[in-house]
């Protein structure tokens, strides 16, 4: 039989408060339990492995079936509990002093995606798009931000006053 301690935590320079893994866990009834699908949640979402690979692991690191389906299901699940948190991250950064914001793209088949990154000192958000226009840097870069925002020189983000806007000095490096 697990235990588990129900208790939030507050971040010491924010304040704001993350449920407890238990709670997460007990958010959606589920024959597995929180560590399984924060496991579940780090092999498919950091590791990038694929569901198949990702119950493999599981059966052998853990000795646990978890059937492709129950993957996915435990993704949603994993998704769902973070969400909230997503969202005071992203509040979070834009209310720094700077913010370091930057894109990449990739290909799913004939799909073009992109990441994009906001980085403070202590918080990094990333949020996946599918686009890197101006409209999508905005979704990135709150026009209420207050923030000094750093950049490469990639023309989506020209509608950010200059007074706002600081070129990455590895981009700056090369002029010279």
């Amino acid at each position: 039989m697990d235990a588990a301690r129900n208790q939030d935590y507050a971040l010491p320079r924010c304040s704001a408060n993350l449920a407890s893994a238990a709670k997460i866990g007990n958010a959606h009834r589920s024959s597995f339990g929180a560590r399984a699908q924060a496991i579940i949640g780090y092999l498919t979402g950091r590791l990038a492995l694929s569901h198949r690979d990702a119950a493999e692991a599981m059966r052998a690191l853990h000795g646990l079936e978890v059937s492709v389906g129950s993957i996915a299901s435990l993704q949603r699940q994993v998704s769902e509990a973070l969400a909230a948190s997503v969202v005071r991250a992203q509040a979070f950064v834009q209310y720094r002093k700077s913010q370091h914001v930057d894109e990449t793209g990739w290909r799913e088949g004939v799909q073009r995606k992109w990441l994009w990154v906001n980085v403070i000192s202590d918080v990094t958000v990333f949020t996946l798009l599918d686009g890197r226009s101006t409209r999508a840097a905005k979704q990135v870069i709150k026009s209420s931000a207050k923030s000094i925002i750093t950049t490469d020189r990639y023309g989506v983000y020209n509608w950010l006053a200059p007074r706002r806007r600081q070129i990455c000095w590895a981009h700056l490096q090369r002029d010279f």
